[in-house]
């Protein structure tokens, strides 16, 4: 048999071979996840026996990231809000600075009784079911299309038991229909601009390009959500974006003509991540 640290060495060898980002942190992702061994108990018992099953899996798993899988996809599930959600793929990976827009949609909702919100190109479901978790009054309508990423927002409903989400399968970029009273619509939609698709790392290209791409400008959600989904907003409605590097001050300028005021929260790194709009024009000019 295997022991332990040698083989977690033998990964970590093979990581740094291949250049892999982050290679010490992923390795240990992928040796916790096949032996059941965390940092600690490999610390303190390196020479602890692994079967040869487990020897195959996580070596197996050391290479599917050596090749530019994902470590997300790999491990099939990932952390968000303090919550444990299914990815894979066919959906967008859950992100720590997306976090920030949830920290936003909590803090505009905090003061709403019972609120009703609509979580759009929701994915994984991170953003709507973050929000019910912890607005268990809330009704959150969480709004995908791909069916390859519906599969995935259902799973997690069931992991989290959300009872308070509904999901609704439809093509955000054809509005919102009959919907309508939403205190809140929040979305973290596509927004890379289609050029700048390829030149994206091997990881993202495992991402849904259908859940990255944002059009010509990276633009092309914000403006359509605005036209079609202000008129699915109750009286006293709000809108959150989360936006790419650069974004902000664009998607800022289209809210202008919705919303009287209009906010920009940058994420930990200090970039312009999250924009907000409060107090809805009536009458739009």
């Amino acid at each position: 048999m295997k022991k332990s640290k040698e083989t977690y060495l033998a990964g970590l060898a093979r990581m740094e071979q291949a250049a892999v980002e982050d290679a010490g942190f992923d390795c240990l992702q992928l040796f916790a996840h096949f032996t059941g061994m965390d940092r600690g108990r490999l610390l303190a018992d390196g020479d602890a026996p692994l079967t040869e099953g487990q020897v195959a899996d996580f070596l197996a798993a050391v290479d599917r990231r050596c090749g530019g899988e994902p470590l997300q996809y790999i491990l099939g599930e990932w952390e968000f809000y303090s919550l444990p959600f299914t990815v894979g793929e066919g959906v967008l990976i859950p992100r720590a600075d997306t976090e920030i827009l949830v920290d936003e949609a909590l803090r505009l909702i905090e003061d709403v009784s019972s609120p009703k919100v609509a979580d759009l190109c929701a994915g994984s479901g991170c953003i709507g079911i973050s929000i019910a978790k912890n607005r268990p009054d809330a009704s959150v309508t969480a709004v995908e299309l791909s069916d390859r990423a519906l599969p995935y927002l259902k799973q997690n409903l069931l992991r989290n038991n959300a009872q308070n989400v509904t999901v609704l399968q439809a093509d955000v970029l054809a509005g919102g229909g009959e919907l309508t009273g939403f205190d809140l619509i929040v979305s973290n939609p596509p927004y890379i601009p289609t050029a700048d698709l390829a030149p994206l790392s091997r990881e993202v290209h495992h991402e849904p390009t259908m859940a990255l791409d944002g059009g010509v400008d990276g633009l092309t959600f914000y403006r359509s959500i605005l036209e079609q989904w202000t008129t699915a907003l109750s009286p006293k409605g709000m809108m959150a974006f989360e936006v790419g590097i650069d974004q902000a001050d664009h998607v800022a300028k289209m809210m202008s003509r919705y919303f009287e005021q209009i906010y920009i929260v940058p994420d930990l790194n200090q970039v312009p991540r999250v924009v907000l709009g409060v107090d809805i024009i009536k009458e739009k000019d």
